[in-house]
């Protein structure tokens, strides 16, 4: 899971879908099928593309958050979500809790920030007024 489609002039330390899909696809995991969807395709080639990741032709499927709903892939098992201090708590939680798992099966989610950026999010406090945030609602 990438937050961009594509590389951004402004954010070059943040890796992006379509990159690191080509760059799989010609090294460690070419033997595996490796799939790219994102929001720019068109939805049949997109729908396409999660069938073959479904029916086990594509083995690896590098994603936007196009799929925050609605996999139903029982063998996907892992998810890595690359960049997760560019995400919001509410929207990793959807991606963990509504792309590929579900309560049948046993998942691990990965979330890899950038050390840079959870010390930039730690000095703003954003990190933990989310958190206090999240755990006043539980309470209520």
């Amino acid at each position: 899971m990438f937050p961009l489609v594509e590389a951004s002039e402004q954010l070059r330390q943040v890796r992006d879908a379509t990159q690191t899909a080509e760059k799989m696809r010609q090294t460690m995991f070419k033997d595996f099928g490796v799939g790219l969807v994102h929001g720019r395709l068109a939805a049949d080639d997109r729908d396409a593309i999660m069938r073959s990741f479904r029916d086990g032709k594509v083995g690896i499927l590098v994603a936007t958050t196009v799929i925050e709903v609605g996999i139903d892939v029982p063998n996907a098992t892992i998810m890595v979500v690359e960049h997760a201090e560019r995400f919001g708590l509410s929207q990793l939680h959807q991606l963990r809790a509504g792309s590929v798992a579900a309560p049948r099966r046993v998942i691990a989610c990965w979330s890899i920030a950038a050390p840079e950026a959870q010390s930039q999010r730690s000095d703003s406090g954003s990190w933990k007024r989310s958190m206090t945030a999240s755990r006043s609602r539980k309470q209520i």
